[in-house]
């Protein structure tokens, strides 16, 4: 069926199998007989499954911890490097096509925290360790929990914004990380003798050093900090020192694991639920870091829980992509493009708190859209009025041996 159709360049992904299914075998089986039309070896694939219903359905809290563990995310890519190859060979690019934290929407509680967020980066970077060039985090309707963003239910969009999930920052860090090249390499560091509550990756540019990424699973702020100590050549690899006399560094950062909404990026957030608008808010904080000339060491804090994305070099910092041409670095982002028209009116905090209401000398109908049109009441004349829709806005130090570079 492919041969008959009219394709005179490689446009098609396959064979976009999961599950039951073993690609290789696919492949081998004839499939590669039509490589000349396609573009991509595609594979689709989710950690868990919450498919299943009644006494099968997963509990949420159990499949918690696996969203914490490097070790599970090289399990979930690693049966792929082989199928990787033999698209290398075949002169095709390895995508998958459909993923994200578990099957059918997701689990609440899991896949739209912090934990996400975190375990998407992993995933993402462990994915370009092993040779895949695209990745697609699926996402669905109000009832699905992994999606990087949501609208507002449709009776809530005239005052309601987006909602921004956690896995969205995944994607922040990861295009940061990646950079606007198009030539990126990418390592698993196998941090601290590949230490499972722990992860780092380092990413180069034709060959040259330019990012590291550090992740701590650990949600026990201050007592499960760690220090990563970077060096460029020299030590022992007798290659010679390339170690910068400071580096950049941007943080992801949550007070715990579990947290959905209060998540930041370099100190930048995008909002509560039904509160975004696309953009990230609040000061840059992107953190200099001077390194030690004479040890030839950089010191990289790592804060539980958190990711640490370490630009090695200025270049590396203004092609990263997350740059928008301001001295604080802050990550370019846009706003929604469509807006209701509707005006909504915001209070301090402070003074409504202070307020005493006009006593009710002055009511002002409902404070939803139309309630003051059905009130009934002749007393307060409303009947034929124009309506008034508001709203109110109520405002151990643990040092792994290192992570050296060539």
């Amino acid at each position: 069926m492919i041969q008959k159709l009219p394709i005179t360049e490689p446009i098609l992904a396959g064979p976009s199998i999961c599950c039951m299914w073993d690609t290789n075998t696919v492949l081998n089986d004839g499939y590669m007989n039509f490589k000349d039309s396609l573009a991509f070896i595609d594979v689709m694939h989710y950690p868990n499954n919450n498919c299943a219903t009644g006494a099968d359905a997963v509990v949420p809290q159990d499949v918690f911890p696996n969203y914490l563990n490097h070790h599970n995310v090289q399990n979930v890519v690693t049966p792929y490097a082989s199928t990787a190859q033999l698209s290398l060979a075949a002169g095709k690019q390895m995508m998958m096509m459909e993923t994200n934290t578990a099957s059918c929407g997701g689990f609440p509680g899991v896949s739209d925290s912090f934990a996400a967020a975190l375990w998407g980066v992993d995933y993402g970077l462990q994915m370009a360790y092993n040779n895949f060039t695209y990745a697609l985090l699926h996402f669905g309707g109000q009832n699905v929990y992994y999606n990087p963003f949501t609208p507002p239910p449709t009776n809530m969009t005239k005052y309601r914004q987006w909602t921004t999930g956690a896995v969205f920052y995944s994607n922040i860090v990861v295009a940061e990380a990646l950079g606007k090249s198009g030539v990126s390499q990418v390592i698993d560091l196998q941090l601290d003798n590949n230490n499972e509550n722990r992860a780092g990756y380092a990413i180069y540019e034709k060959g040259v050093a330019s990012r590291a990424v550090f992740i701590n699973y650990v949600s026990n702020p201050g007592a499960s900090d760690y220090t990563v100590q970077v060096a460029i050549g020299g030590q022992q690899t007798g290659l010679p020192n390339k170690t910068p006399t400071s580096v950049k560094v941007k943080y992801l950062r949550a007070d715990s694991v579990s947290i959905k909404y209060n998540i930041t990026w370099a100190g930048q957030t995008m909002g509560q639920q039904y509160a975004s608008d696309g953009r990230l808010y609040g000061d840059a904080d992107v953190q200099t870091i001077q390194c030690d000339t004479t040890t030839l060491l950089c010191d990289i804090p790592v804060p539980s829980p958190s990711v640490a994305l370490v630009f090695l070099t200025d270049e590396a910092f203004t092609n990263s992509g997350g740059a928008a041409g301001d001295a604080e670095g802050s990550t370019l982002t846009f706003a929604t493009t469509y807006t209701s028209g509707k005006v909504h009116p915001t209070i301090d905090s402070a003074a409504l708190a202070q307020s005493n209401g006009r006593n009710g000398s002055l009511p002002l109908g409902a404070t939803s859209k139309g309630g003051a049109l059905n009130t009934g009441s002749a007393e307060r004349g409303v009947s034929g009025a124009g309506q008034l829709w508001w709203s109110v806005a109520i405002t151990v130090l643990g040092v792994v041996g290192g992570a050296w570079m060539m």
